[in-house]
């Protein structure tokens, strides 16, 4: 099974304007929303080119339920663990002779929530390929890092890929620095 984690995922609300302009009410000439984030867009890739495939993550509020609802209308698996304080983050994109985006901050995960998420991951099978992608929301990072090695020392050994590198990595949810990143991974998808 292919797991993905995408730890900050979102609602893409895209919104086309011919003309926007700052200051006055704009009309929409078109609109959508998507289940965001880059490990869900890899799921939604994966499921479209018929693998089987899981979303791991986490969802807060009325807009976590609803991009829990748009994966699973997808065709994908979703485990996504509630979190307390937040909502899953709306991230707005207006298109139109330039695009403009806003992106949403997303929820605040407690320490309890990423220990859930930790035990969730430990769970994977020695076959289980898990993708690593995307942002992470406030604080959560380092505090997932901790909490998966407490001494810095492996948990143990997943076989993951983290924003296009496949590897074999004992300290499992440690992803590449940003700057390794290529410039496709951060690009937007629509």
């Amino acid at each position: 099974m292919i797991y993905t984690v995408t730890l900050n995922p979102s609602l893409d609300y895209i919104v086309d304007v011919e003309n926007l302009t700052v200051g006055a009410i704009n009309r929409s000439t078109k609109e959508a929303i998507y289940p965001g984030g880059k490990g869900i867009n890899v799921s939604i890739i994966l499921s479209r080119l018929g693998a089987e495939t899981t979303v791991i993550g986490f969802k807060a509020g009325f807009t976590g339920e609803n991009l829990e609802h748009l994966v699973q209308k997808e065709g994908i698996k979703a485990q996504l663990l509630s979190v307390e304080k937040g909502f899953t983050r709306i991230n707005v994109k207006v298109r139109g002779k330039e695009e403009t985006a806003i992106n949403g901050a997303g929820p605040e995960v407690a320490e309890k929530e990423l220990a859930d998420l930790t035990t969730r991951l430990e769970g994977l099978g020695k076959d289980d390929t898990l993708v690593l992608s995307g942002s992470a929301p406030k604080k959560a990072a380092d505090a997932l890092r901790r909490s998966c090695s407490e001494d810095g020392s492996p948990r143990h050994t997943l076989r993951y890929r983290c924003n296009g590198h496949a590897s074999y990595k004992s300290a499992a949810l440690s992803p590449l620095p940003r700057k390794t990143q290529s410039r496709r991974t951060r690009g937007n998808r629509r």
